[in-house]
């Protein structure tokens, strides 16, 4: 699937509810650590977790994935995470895998985004 090159992409936090915008032609490190350009939960959300989410983000590695946006599609890759990638029930290696519109990938144990149609 190809994104419409005016399209605006964007990643949904499931767990906190918040929306985190991408660029296009951008490849993003996304983990617990801070120091990812996309770091899971946000920091700010971080203060104002509760345990369940909490309990979900742990789950989630330091330098968990890695998301590509490169020619209009968003693409991900895991980056050998100790309670893997999944989109579906599929599990995602350390090769670029396509992510299709609508299709929620899970983190960990079930740390949910989601890239929306």
């Amino acid at each position: 699937y190809i994104f419409a090159q005016n399209m605006d992409l964007k990643l949904i936090d499931l767990v906190i509810k918040e929306t985190i915008k991408l660029e296009s032609g951008r490849t993003y490190t996304v983990g617990r650590n801070r120091d990812n350009i996309i770091p899971i939960p946000s920091l700010k959300a971080r203060e104002n977790l509760t345990a369940a989410q909490r309990e979900l983000a742990e789950t989630i590695s330091r330098y968990h994935a890695e998301l590509s946006t490169e020619n209009g599609t968003v693409k991900i890759r895991d980056k050998g995470s100790s309670n893997g990638t999944y989109i579906g029930d599929k599990r995602v290696g350390t090769e670029w895998t396509e992510v299709q519109p609508g299709t929620a990938i899970r983190l960990g144990i079930g740390y949910e985004i989601l890239f929306p149609e």
